[in-house]
């Protein structure tokens, strides 16, 4: 899903998405990188698509599972 898409579904449910870069890093969920090469981003990465996949187990599935 690109970043157009969920726009529109933010929409659609009533929000408004936010597109400015002010305030981003307040709003992630992830750290600014720190990598100096192309093997350090992939891990880094892989940390942060851990970190999603627990959010969404955890978190977000069963929030949606009761609605």
């Amino acid at each position: 899903m690109n970043a157009d898409q969920i726009a529109q579904r933010i929409v659609q449910l009533g929000g408004a998405p936010n597109f400015s870069p002010e305030g981003l890093t307040t709003r992630s969920h992830a750290d600014t990188s720190k990598a100096n090469d192309t093997h350090d981003m992939m891990k880094e990465d892989m940390v942060a698509e851990r970190f999603a996949i627990d959010r969404h187990r955890w978190d977000m599935i069963p929030y949606f599972a009761e609605q």
